[in-house]
């Protein structure tokens, strides 16, 4: 019996099909592995540890700040501190897919009073960046309270002398700001001060290379920057963690080390 161009139409679809799913399986499996090489450590930034009513600047209650951590812990992460991570980085040492750093910036009280406790409790290492000028103002950590927590697993890192916006001030101001901040903790920490944060996450070129020259080993920025692989270690992206970040999916992306591949990078100025 002589085969009809209908009888044989299923077959041609049948192997279309099978090639296209081959395709697309060697195409996802292609994006999955570069997706899983740009993968990025996600250096998490907090702020105020404390009820939602009492700042306008990014707030989280201790009891949500706790839920962060026993998440970590349930999961397995790494936790490391600034120390470690940019040693890993600056080695080529590879890096768990499970590994967070954790980062406060300013300096205020209550994360002596809400967020210290619970990272010691935990066990977690965490590095705050600090604004020499203000320790010791209200609303802010005092010198003691920082060594103090120095003993115990924190990082201290500058924040600049009075927390001013960078690409605002002269070069006279930048310097003083960069270079005098670390001059000034290390005097009362009695500890090298090795990492930067760049208020409200504004830099230039310019201002990279005067943290460069100033000493520092890394500088952290917001989603600021040119490179968001974080492969340049004195514009690390950071991932701004908040109050509104309570869903389960939400905080899965954000300690997953993918989030900065989807989102927008903004200009550092």
């Amino acid at each position: 019996m002589t085969k009809t161009k209908d009888s044989k139409r299923p077959h041609v679809v049948m192997r279309l099909v099978i090639v296209l799913g081959l395709v697309i399986g060697l195409g996802m499996s292609f994006w999955l592995i570069w997706i899983d090489q740009h993968r990025i450590v996600p250096i998490v930034m907090y702020h105020h540890i404390d009820e939602l009513d009492h700042h306008a600047v990014a707030t989280i209650p201790a009891d949500r700040f706790e839920k962060h951590l026993q998440y970590l812990k349930d999961h397995r992460f790494d936790v490391l501190s600034m120390d470690e991570l940019v040693q890993a980085k600056r080695s080529g040492q590879r890096i768990s897919r499970k590994t967070v750093a954790l980062t406060f910036d300013d300096g205020y009280v209550d994360n002596y009073e809400q967020a210290y406790p619970l990272l010691k409790r935990y066990g977690f290492p965490a590095t705050m960046f600090i604004s020499s000028d203000l320790v010791g103002k209200p609303g802010y950590i005092s010198w003691d309270q920082a060594r103090e927590m120095q003993n115990n697993g924190i990082t201290f890192g500058s924040h600049t002398r009075r927390h001013i916006y960078l690409p605002d001030a002269d070069r006279e101001e930048q310097l003083d700001e960069i270079v005098n901040s670390r001059k000034i903790l290390e005097r009362e920490l009695g500890m090298p001060v090795k990492h930067f944060s760049y208020p409200v996450g504004g830099f230039n070129h310019e201002i990279k290379q005067m943290v460069k020259v100033a000493g520092y080993q890394s500088a952290v920025s917001t989603n600021r920057g040119y490179d968001r692989y974080n492969e340049d270690v004195f514009e690390f992206n950071r991932v701004t963690i908040d109050e509104t970040d309570n869903f389960g999916a939400i905080r899965w992306a954000k300690f997953s080390g993918y989030y900065n591949l989807f989102r927008t990078p903004k200009n550092p100025e």
